[in-house]
């Protein structure tokens, strides 16, 4: 089997975040404000602004080895699916609503990076369904 491999990459959470951090910069240069920020706070806040970046800066989606890995930003956080327990594979348009993430939805999980059409996994260890974001979801499926 060909390994099949897509990379979504989440610029609005880099350009947030990125945009965060400098205005936190200038603020600390520039003494900004009644009530400055503190080079301690600064401190405390540039790795809170980093860790979702960090997390969350892309989605990559690989079918290889009889199963689907999904894994976020660094390979922290990662979902694995085997191939021979799936059931049934579907193209379907997610709602503006449901976003992007990782999220609970009624009957089952998004995992999606851009708001983009995903692809709705059923398995056979589970009722709940798997829906994987994908700018191609006719060739992961």
């Amino acid at each position: 089997m060909r390994p099949y491999t897509e990379i979504q990459n989440c610029w609005y959470i880099i350009i947030i975040f990125a945009g965060i951090i400098v205005a936190m910069t200038l603020a600390l240069m520039y003494q900004w404000g009644n009530n400055p920020m503190t080079l301690p706070v600064y401190c405390i806040m540039i790795p809170l602004m980093i860790l979702p970046m960090l997390l969350f800066y892309n989605m990559k989606t690989t079918v290889y080895n009889n199963q689907i890995t999904i894994s976020y930003g660094v390979g922290w956080i990662k979902k694995q699916i085997r191939l021979d327990s799936l059931m049934s594979a579907k193209v379907v348009k997610g709602r503006w609503y449901h976003g992007a993430g990782i999220k609970h939805l009624d009957g089952g999980m998004l995992y999606s990076i851009n708001f983009t059409g995903s692809v709705e996994l059923r398995t056979t260890y589970s009722d709940k369904f798997i829906r994987i974001g994908s700018s191609d979801t006719e060739r992961l499926t």
